[in-house]
């Protein structure tokens, strides 16, 4: 498992388009499983309006300050996966094996499906789970868009709305565990 502690780069000059693109060369050789750094389409970038550029910007921060990223963007708000589909959608679709060509064509909508595990492989009737949360749940910006009250906000609505719920089903139980970036964001914010 990796380090949770990332090698920071120093400071880094991203003031300028050119900058952008010497800093995502730079770090593709620092690191060559940055997948931002791997897919960044240069040309792409240079072509945009300031005001759009600036926006990857703030996507791409975070993979360009730390050595070890192996994803290298993060959407700030749900529109940047339409707006920004030639940096995000190769990110996504490499981090997540999916063909090129593949298209997800179908219903999302799960009412009615049976998703007890169990169900799905008896292996799977003793399992251990993890809810990872805080992806796009409306009335939130995305997590790389949060403020502290944002994030305060939203756990404090998942842990009334969804997880004392959780807890509560006897077909669920388990106990809720306080987000560790919340307690991270606590000794960083105070």
């Amino acid at each position: 498992m990796k380090s949770m502690t990332a090698e920071k780069r120093k400071e880094i000059n991203l003031n300028s388009s050119d900058e952008v693109v010497i800093a995502v060369a730079e770090m593709i050789k620092l690191n060559p499983a940055n997948r931002m750094a791997k897919y960044f389409p240069s040309d792409y970038f240079l072509g945009l309006p300031e005001d759009k550029q600036k926006h990857i910007v703030r996507i791409i921060r975070a993979g360009l300050m730390n050595n070890d990223s192996e994803v290298g963007a993060y959407a700030m708000e749900t529109s940047d996966y339409d707006n920004f589909g030639p940096i995000l959608h190769p990110i996504i679709r490499d981090y997540h094996g999916i063909d090129d060509g593949f298209n997800f064509h179908g219903d999302w909508d799960i009412s009615g499906k049976n998703l007890n595990l169990k169900d799905i492989d008896p292996k799977l009737s003793e399992v251990s789970m993890r809810v990872r949360v805080a992806r796009n749940v409306e009335g939130f910006p995305l997590t790389g868009n949060m403020t502290k009250e944002d994030r305060v906000r939203f756990e404090n609505y998942m842990v009334e709305k969804v997880f004392t719920k959780l807890i509560k089903d006897s077909k669920y139980g388990g106990k809720y565990v306080e987000c560790i970036f919340q307690k991270m964001n606590r000794k960083l914010c105070g």
